[in-house]
């Protein structure tokens, strides 16, 4: 819990508009999701809770990474829920 303070953690937990989500880079939406996997490893978010938050975000990266995948003619790779708690 000392890598993660309270006022990220909240912002965290509340659910952001999915507008904002367009704006921001896909590796800043991935670090938030690997933010909200590593608040579920060290106890402070419920398994479920965090899945639950962290899946509109990866809905936005996978969305982005099929289209870039497209672009260059490439199998995308799908990112889980799973896939944050290891290094990608």
């Amino acid at each position: 819990m000392s890598d993660i303070s309270e006022v990220s953690l909240t912002s965290i937990i509340r659910l952001p508009n999915v507008c904002a989500w367009m704006k921001k880079a896909t590796r800043e939406l991935f670090a938030e999701a690997r933010a909200i996997h590593l608040a579920m490893q060290n106890g402070a978010v419920a398994y479920e809770r965090a899945r639950e938050l962290a899946q509109p975000l990866l809905t936005t990266i996978n969305s982005r990474t099929r289209r870039i995948a497209c672009k260059y003619g490439v199998a995308p790779k799908e990112i889980k829920f799973q896939d944050l708690g290891r290094n990608l």
